[in-house]
């Protein structure tokens, strides 16, 4: 998968989260890969694919946080198929409107996308038979 085919799995992966999501353009995207929206709330995204054993450096918070002023986002997230550098999580702690999603976050989001789809498609279930049988 390349970096590109990743923001766009991303992309999926946000709009099944219940945000609207914009896919920025490739190498101009003022240091945003993905904008999304919930309500009033705005979200910039810098997406990192990297290979194994890489780690995301602190230049990356620069980007999103660049990307929050130029978007008017409240919010941000780093996301990664990988790992953080120690630099990175240190000072990524000192803003709390940015979030770092790592390769365990990231798999925990998935997962409970995929537990609220099932639970879903269950009580879609349940109630197609519970109507069945009455």
């Amino acid at each position: 998968m390349s970096g590109r085919e990743f923001e766009q799995w991303l992309s999926v992966k946000f709009k099944q989260m219940g945000y609207k999501v914009q896919l920025q353009r490739g190498f101009k995207d003022k240091g945003a890969d993905l904008i999304l929206q919930k309500g009033p709330l705005t979200i910039a995204v810098q997406a990192k694919k990297l290979a194994p054993g890489r780690k995301v450096g602190v230049k990356v918070l620069g980007e999103v946080l660049r990307a929050m002023k130029y978007y008017k986002a409240p919010r941000g997230i780093v996301v990664t198929n990988q790992y953080f550098t120690r630099e990175m999580i240190e000072e990524a702690s000192g803003y709390t409107d940015v979030q770092l999603w790592d390769r365990p976050r990231l798999i925990r989001e998935i997962e409970k996308l995929n537990q609220t789809k099932t639970a879903a498609v269950t009580q879609t279930m349940d109630g197609r038979i519970n109507k069945s049988i009455k």
